[in-house]
Formats: C-alpha cells, structure tokens, sequence
C-alpha cells in the first residue's frame, strides 16, 4: 500500500528532464549531476532510474540564488 504524501502534490506537466532543467539554469547537466551527488543544489525526483526536477522546484532554487551584495553570503565575511 503507497504511503500518503504530506507534501505539495506534483503535476507530472511540470516536471523536467535532467537537461531540460539544466537549460532553465544554464548550466551543464554534469553540474546537476555533481549537486546531486553532493546533496546540493534544487531537489529532484527519482522515476525508477529516471531523474526529474520539478519546474516550481527550480524557480525557488533560482529565487533563493538572489544576492544584493557579497556580505549577502560567507564569501564577504572576513576570517580573523
């Protein structure tokens, strides 16, 4: 028996393939492939041995990318 989900429903319309979503972030699918590895980068959804990222999906991960400033992110921190 399928456990029931709690989260948001997904609409199969708008899931996209491993180099669809590469194209949306401009970048090469071998990148997605490494965040996956590294547990970085948008979440994604495993089919048998199919990978697909959901298109909501990739534009929080775009949104969240937002930056205004580099003290926005640790590369503006200073070490002492």
């Amino acid at each position: 028996m399928r456990k029931p989900s709690s989260e948001t429903p997904i609409h199969v319309g708008r899931l996209r393939t491993e180099f669809e979503a590469a194209n949306i972030l401009r970048m090469s699918p071998k990148t997605l492939q490494r965040w996956r590895w590294a547990g970085i980068g948008p979440p994604y959804i495993k089919v048998g041995r199919a990978v697909r990222y959901d298109e909501r999906d990739l534009a929080t991960f775009i949104n969240d990318q937002r930056r205004q400033s580099r003290a926005d992110t640790n590369l503006g921190a200073r070490h002492e």
